[in-house]
């Protein structure tokens, strides 16, 4: 027989455990009664009442209803400061399942898709399209897990369940991979937007022997860092979102360049199994989902929190036909011998191609301070002793200014980083993928579910065990076969010449 176990899923709700991984609503609960349970004990004492003049999920500190872009940036700001900087919402507020399909797109879709082409050189196209659609569906169920972790336990962030499933050292391990992600994706932006300024000015003035094409990082740096010094991030919510329609712009401008390349009679070099790379792929194809990291704060700001699994469904199904079609369609339009960041693909001395790179670098650069962001708050929280969550203190001057530095230093070390990781771009992003990304993705989420959520069925067990298992198999197995071929060199690699124009 089943135990009566109260569970707080949906934050105004109770449910009892009516059957193995099934719940009803025994109780609705209104803002008075949020202080008399626990979540995971209902019966004996309690959190503390939380003042009634916070801001509501779905709503400006004044009533009015937040923007997509405002919960985005809500969203963000909620996973490194965790459930504390949780506010409530009253029943029928917060974002609906629409704006909610947005945002979860928006977490995932960045500039990872642009070097998807080569991933797939490197897997093969059949491949590397089944494993797309493999890794969308396993990542659909982990992500379910954890949002039921995360229910039960009733923490905000990876970094808190990560503690109560394992302590301290756990905590750090997840604390070291979402800053580890968020500084490769940043070290991934630099060589991204420094190889094509490089090609942007070697297009307009004919030869760029000056500056070497790596050094282009170091030079992006006086204007990225006082970006990221920007600790207001709702100031940059307009350059982001002019962000977001260029990328988006971008992508249909490539892709659909592909479709004529590919309808002109493309290339015929393509191999549908690729088993000496494939590893390489596997990091690749996981560092394109690096925003598992924020969906459990946007289901916290739902509406309608049941409907969850139906939403993430759809994004990964929309995200695998993403990925999958642009990436097959990019490698029959370009060959084995493309450029790893695909937008270097676009014919040269066409003025609309020059606006799309520059957009693109444009974009890129807006988009970097949010990238960094949690990495940013995660360091400087073990650092500085952080404020007190919604505290009116401030800073004291003399430390914003030792964070101000911190942030600079940072954003050049990883500047630095990325001149070594342009050696071999495509190497680089697949050990930030199979090192960071496959444990966010297949180690913890499975791992926490099966230690915190209780009366789980021997499949549930299995399956939890399984992927886990998986999982730490792979990160060290790509992880060691990526360091191994990046160390012996590869032969595929061409070295850029400077044609006069």
């Amino acid at each position: 027989m089943f135990s009566c176990c109260i569970l707080k899923i949906n934050p105004m709700a109770y449910y009892q455990q009516v059957g193995m991984g099934k719940f009803q609503i025994v109780k609705s609960v209104s803002l008075d009664d949020v202080n008399e349970v626990s979540p995971l004990n209902p019966l004996k004492g309690g959190r503390k009442k939380r003042p009634q003049t916070l801001p509501m999920d779905g709503l400006s500190a004044g009533g009015k209803r937040k923007s997509l872009t405002e919960a985005y940036f809500d969203n963000l700001e909620h996973m490194t400061h965790g459930s504390s900087r949780e506010s409530f919402k009253t029943e029928g507020e917060g974002t609906t399942n629409w704006q909610t399909f947005l945002l979860v797109f928006k977490s995932f879709i960045g500039t990872g898709v642009l070097v998807l082409p080569k991933a797939f050189v490197n897997g093969g196209v059949l491949a590397s399209s089944l494993f797309m659609v493999f890794v969308a569906m396993l990542n659909t169920y982990v992500m379910i897990k954890l949002s039921i972790t995360k229910d039960v336990v009733g923490e905000g962030r990876l970094q808190d369940i990560g503690r109560l499933a394992g302590g301290k050292w756990m905590e750090l391990w997840v604390s070291f991979s979402v800053v580890f992600i968020q500084v490769a994706a940043g070290c991934m932006y630099f060589i991204f937007m420094g190889s094509t300024l490089y090609s942007v000015i070697e297009e307009l003035t004919g030869c760029t022997d000056a500056i070497p094409e790596s050094l282009y990082c170091l030079l992006l740096v006086p204007f990225i860092a006082p970006l990221v010094c920007i600790r207001d991030l709702k100031k940059l919510m307009y350059p982001a979102l002019l962000a977001d329609v260029l990328i988006v712009g971008g992508l249909v401008y490539i892709f659909a360049y592909a479709i004529y390349r590919v309808d002109d009679g493309g290339r015929q070099d393509y191999d549908l199994f690729n088993a000496n790379k494939f590893p390489i792929f596997l990091g690749t194809a996981l560092f394109s989902f690096e925003g598992v990291c924020l969906v459990l704060p946007i289901k916290s700001a739902m509406k309608d929190p049941l409907a969850y699994p139906k939403v993430l469904m759809s994004v990964m199904i929309c995200l695998a036909a993403i990925y999958t079609s642009f990436s097959v369609a990019n490698y029959l339009a370009h060959g084995k011998n493309m450029e790893t960041a695909i937008i270097l693909e676009l014919p040269k001395g066409s003025v609309p191609v020059l606006l799309v790179q520059l957009a693109y670098v444009l974009a890129i650069g807006f988009t970097f301070p949010l990238q960094f962001y949690p990495a940013v708050q995660v360091l400087e929280n073990l650092i500085w002793k952080p404020l007190p969550p919604l505290s009116d203190e401030v800073l004291p001057v003399a430390v914003v200014a030792k964070q101000n530095m911190f942030r600079a230093v940072l954003t050049t070390l990883a500047a630095v980083i990325a001149i070594g990781g342009s050696t071999s771009f495509d190497n680089f992003t697949a050990l930030g993928g199979a090192l960071c990304s496959m444990p966010l993705l297949f180690v913890f989420p499975p791992l926490f579910h099966y230690l915190l959520v209780p009366h789980l069925t021997m499949a549930e067990k299995v399956i939890d065990i399984t992927i886990t298992v998986m999982g730490i198999i792979l990160t060290l197995g790509t992880t060691g076969w990526t360091l191994k071929t990046w160390i012996e060199g590869d032969d595929d690699d061409s070295n850029s010449t400077c044609v006069p124009f």
